[in-house]
């Protein structure tokens, strides 16, 4: 078959590998320029960047209170009675806190924890 390798095309490659020797040729910006200008592969803009991203994560988050919300009113808070009813408010309460996001933190290396960083959006 075509795709195979056979023994000779393996040591056929390996000779040529070590006769051109592709290590050694560059492998990124030699320039003071051209260091700045790949520094900007990795930048995410737009819908990638991480205020995006939390921003969206945020408006997820009000949406489900707001739901929360709802139900939690429809209940008359100040005649609750039953221990059903007191356990239901409990878990709602423990569900509100859980959903709170984490501040985002800068270190001193400028890069980011906590918020969307450890926890991604739902």
């Amino acid at each position: 078959m075509a795709g195979e390798w056979t023994e000779e095309r393996r040591k056929a490659a390996a000779e040529r590998c070590r006769a051109h020797k592709p290590w050694t040729q560059s492998t990124g910006p030699k320039t003071v320029e051209g260091k700045i200008r790949s520094s900007y592969n990795a930048l995410k803009t737009g819908e990638f960047s991480v205020d995006f991203r939390h921003a969206h994560h945020m408006i997820k988050l009000n949406a489900m209170f707001t739901e929360e919300l709802k139900l939690f009113e429809q209940y008359d808070l100040k005649r609750l009675e039953t221990k059903e009813e007191i356990l239901e408010k409990n878990e709602l309460m423990r569900l509100q806190k859980e959903l709170r996001p984490k501040p985002l933190r800068i270190n001193k290396n400028g890069g980011v924890s906590g918020g969307l960083r450890e926890g991604h959006p739902p």
